[in-house]
């Protein structure tokens, strides 16, 4: 049985609106009134009124001095008084309520909706309690990256009736050739950047490739510019690293017509269509494409899908210290391309909300045109240049992710989406409180 609900606000004896569910703002319980089942009615602000419901009665009494008296109890005789709101256990139970329809106070939309993926529970704490609809209204119309944004990042997307995909360059390749003729053979290592011939038949040239792994960062102390990856000096060093193999990440522009939308929505009822997912790929180094590793989280942080994909050709460099992946893996790996993105389309479809970082180079890998997307690379961006990943964790989460250590080289996909999927829920509540 639903029992009504009045909300009043605590400077006017008037109430502002009745609904069937406790108003929950961020987080907290604030102004909830209850009655007996039926039809509504307005409770004045002074009157204590229990509010029932799941069988415990649960009181709030702002008093006109000011001082504000919160309830909680099985029935009316043992309900205890107390100064401070109802526990986050009372508050978990209320957002089991029932409505599904979402109610507007002082200007924001809040509620939460217990057949929804977005309830309110102790694990996944981090976003007020508002209903799924809500949430999507703040993702596509608050959040989302807009397209102009997405098409000067690089970006693939089709353009007028064109079946091959297009991708801009942007400021950081706007003078590479990213996508070379099949009879192209020349190459520019992406390591030591040294030109060289690749192999005709596409297996792996060898040749000597000195190099540094990590990017330069500025050390504050010494006032110089160094390598992370050894703290040598700018410019007086050839490389700490040395292989028998240069890599490259030029592809053949034939690829970009073995680019797929996403699946249109199957009708209204499409529950695809209201899907949020972040996605992120690890890369390896091949002739033909780098995706050997894709992990999909859902919005709470569930791992939904993790596969590695087998390229068609030889693997030139699994790239182990940034993918995490050895050679064994992926030449082992069942998963091909076309199976990766079957088992993708089965989550979304072109209405789906897909966040990520810098998601270009992820949907490029997948062969994929997505436009419905929030890129955290971009949602956080505040100067020229995108943040990294790792620092929006370290700044808004206040965690660390990518280090290696012992038990864990390279970067953990799965980690980097649901990273993605935290720092997009600090968003939100930012936007609730805005």
């Amino acid at each position: 049985m639903y029992h009504q609900y009045v909300q009043v606000p605590i400077d006017s004896t008037q109430p502002l609106l009745w609904s069937v569910t406790p108003i929950l703002v961020q987080a907290q319980v604030e102004y909830v009134y209850g009655y007996q089942p039926c039809a509504p009615v307005f409770v004045p602000v002074f009157q204590q009124q229990p509010a029932y419901f799941n069988d415990n009665v649960h009181y709030y009494q702002p008093q006109p001095d000011h001082c504000e008296y919160y309830y909680q109890g099985n029935n009316d005789e043992n309900a205890r008084r107390s100064t401070s709101p109802i526990s986050s256990g009372s508050i978990s139970d209320l957002s089991r309520a029932s409505s599904t329809s979402p109610v507007e106070y002082k200007g924001t939309v809040y509620y939460s909706n217990p057949t929804s993926n977005y309830d309110y529970n102790q694990e996944h704490n981090d976003v007020p309690l508002i209903s799924e609809q809500g949430i999507l209204f703040v993702l596509k119309n608050k959040l989302r990256s807009k397209t102009e944004d997405l098409i000067k990042s690089g970006y693939p997307y089709f353009e007028g009736r064109k079946i091959e995909a297009t991708i801009q360059p942007t400021q950081y390749n706007i003078m590479k050739k990213n996508w070379i003729e099949i009879e192209d053979q020349m190459r520019t290592c992406c390591r030591c950047e040294l030109d060289f011939d690749n192999n005709e038949n596409g297996t792996k040239s060898i040749s000597h490739c000195q190099y540094h792994p990590r990017a330069l960062r500025f050390d504050p102390e010494i006032g110089i510019t160094i390598h992370s990856c050894c703290g040598e000096l700018q410019n007086e060093s050839n490389g700490c690293r040395a292989t028998l193999c240069h890599v490259f990440d030029h592809q053949y522009s034939s690829e970009l017509s073995n680019f797929l939308p996403t699946p249109l929505e199957r009708g209204n009822n499409d529950p695809r269509s209201k899907g949020v997912y972040a996605i992120d790929c690890e890369m390896v180094y091949t002739k033909s494409g780098p995706a050997a590793r894709m992990s999909m989280v859902n919005f709470n942080g569930d791992l939904v899908l993790d596969m590695i994909v087998k390229p068609p050709t030889e693997v030139i460099d699994a790239n182990t210290e940034f993918s995490g992946l050895t050679i064994e893996q992926v030449n082992e790996a069942k998963g091909t391309l076309e199976k990766c993105r079957q088992k993708m389309f089965e989550f979304i479809n072109a209405e789906s909300i897909l966040i990520g970082h810098s998601l270009e180079s992820d949907l490029k890998a997948l062969r994929i045109v997505h436009m419905n997307v929030i890129d955290t690379a971009i949602l956080f961006q505040t100067g020229k240049h995108k943040p990294s990943l790792r620092s929006l964790a370290q700044k808004h989460l206040g965690k660390s992710i990518q280090n290696d250590n012992s038990s864990n080289i390279g970067h953990d996909s799965e980690e980097d989406a649901r990273t993605c999927i935290e720092l997009v829920k600090t968003r939100i509540m930012s936007e609730l409180m805005m």
